[in-house]
Order: C-alpha cells, then sequence, then structure tokens
C-alpha cells in the first residue's frame, strides 16, 4: 500500500478468536450496527456463501486508530 492509498495507520492492540454468534450487544455496537441481530445479518449477507457452520470460529481485531489519513477527491 502506497502513501497515496493510506486511509489511517492503526494500532493493534489484541488479536483472538471467537464463535460468531458470541458477540454481544457491546461488540455489535462497537462494530457499528443498531443490534446484535443486524451484525449477524450483515455477517451472513457479507460471508454467507462461505460459511459452511452456523456459529464459525471467527478472527477478531482490537485496534487503535493512530492517524487518520485525509484524501483529496480525484
Amino acid at each position: 500500500m502506497t502513501p497515496s492509498t493510506r486511509f489511517a495507520r492503526l494500532k493493534v492492540i489484541r488479536v483472538w478468536q471467537e464463535r460468531l454468534r458470541s458477540i454481544d450487544y457491546a461488540g455489535a455496537e462497537a462494530e457499528g450496527y443498531p443490534s446484535r441481530l443486524a451484525y449477524l445479518d450483515a455477517f451472513k449477507r457479507i460471508s454467507g456463501h462461505k460459511m459452511s457452520e452456523k456459529n464459525p470460529m471467527v478472527w477478531c481485531v482490537e485496534f487503535e486508530l493512530i492517524e487518520a489519513v485525509r484524501t483529496e477527491a480525484a
């Protein structure tokens, strides 16, 4: 990724695995969804055809925004 295509610098705080359906309201809200159900619906819509089980293990990444990069419209 070149500096001209970068949109942010992030610091990874922690990485872990958990079951998809273990997400709670606070986790769904942190992901930008109004509810746990809305998050699960979006996950299924985005990844549905790839999901071979109903409650797969997923990777979770907690990060901190270090710098937001402003880009000019082309």
